[in-house]
């Protein structure tokens, strides 16, 4: 055995079996000699030797994947072309077929086109009448509130269903969001945020389309006004002297009249055989032009188009501040 003072490194013994030092016969075991290395610079030699090799396995490893990626990058750029080129192709060949290049209508048939125009005519018709300008001063969320004591329904001793009136100042227009009324003649009392020149009185139901029974509308209709104001009075006076005819008119009241003086504003029928189930009317025009303002209103219903209830959607009162 060497001296344990030499500088064996264990893990790097060499061993070998050497043929010449077999041990004569029956003496059983091999005998193997250890080589070790024999100086320090074994040592510092190897692991340069495989920091050498490893940073070359790191660079072969760099350059195949840069080569992967640069195969990629080639494979997904000619890709992109062959779609450009196919997407060019198909555009080449519709452009071919002639009217489908400047006219896009041709590719409608004519039900489908009558479709599209009837939906743009009514899109057309609901941005007019959206645009009118007229602001709808009954309105319930704007400040306009019902007076009990001249509405229908709401004048006896028990009116549990006093708050039923306010549907038809409210912009719910949903099916069955009305002012159900169980008979005719009837009448609705509209006080407003504030006195106006009336101008326009708008009624509107729903459209016979989604009406379950359209016979329930309302069909001719009276708006009064009340006069109030020792001015209002005087100018109504003014009015009758200059035309007599309305006095027989004035003499008429509407069914709930308390101790109130009115005046009928309009008289019209509503139609729901019309295009447009919101239909307006105008204020008599002798009257709009005496200068009358007004607070309070009174809408009376006479009769329907044969239902058994009259179902009120909405009112609108329009016009002008004094």
């Amino acid at each position: 055995m060497r001296n344990d003072d030499t500088p064996y490194a264990s893990r790097r013994f060499l061993y070998r079996e050497d043929s010449a030092a077999w041990p004569a016969a029956g003496q059983g075991d091999k005998v193997v000699r250890f080589e070790p290395t024999n100086s320090l610079a074994s040592e510092q030699t190897e692991p340069e030797a495989r920091t050498v090799q490893r940073g070359a396995n790191y660079t072969f490893v760099s350059i195949l994947l840069a080569i992967v990626f640069l195969v990629l990058a080639i494979l997904l750029q000619l890709s992109l072309r062959a779609d450009i080129d196919f997407s060019q192709h198909i555009f080449h060949v519709l452009s071919l077929r002639g009217p489908q290049r400047h006219d896009p209508g041709s590719l409608l048939t004519p039900a489908l086109r009558q479709a599209v125009e009837d939906i743009v005519m009514e899109r057309i018709k609901a941005h007019v009448q959206a645009g009118r300008g007229q602001r709808d001063y009954a309105l319930k969320a704007a400040g306009g509130r019902i007076a009990p004591d001249l509405t229908t329904g709401c004048t006896g001793m028990f009116n549990w269903e006093c708050d039923a009136p306010n549907a038809a100042i409210d912009d719910d227009m949903r099916v069955g969001k009305c002012w159900n009324i169980h008979s005719v003649p009837a009448q609705l009392a509209i006080v407003l945020p504030e006195v106006i020149l009336p101008s326009h009185v708008t009624v509107e139901h729903i459209s016979k389309e989604i009406a379950p029974d359209i016979h329930v509308a309302p069909r001719n209709v009276t708006l009064w006004g009340i006069i109030d104001g020792k001015s209002n009075v005087a100018r109504f006076e003014q009015l009758l002297r200059t035309d007599p005819s309305l006095q027989v008119a004035a003499d008429r009241r509407p069914p709930i009249a308390k101790n109130h003086r009115y005046i009928p504003l309009s008289s019209f029928a509503y139609d729901i055989h019309a295009e447009e189930p919101m239909q307006t009317f105008a204020v008599a025009e002798s009257i709009h032009s005496a200068n009358i303002t007004f607070a309070v209103f009174i809408l009376e219903i006479t009769d329907n188009w044969g239902g058994a209830s009259t179902c009120l959607y909405r009112v609108r009162i329009h016009g002008t501040s004094p």
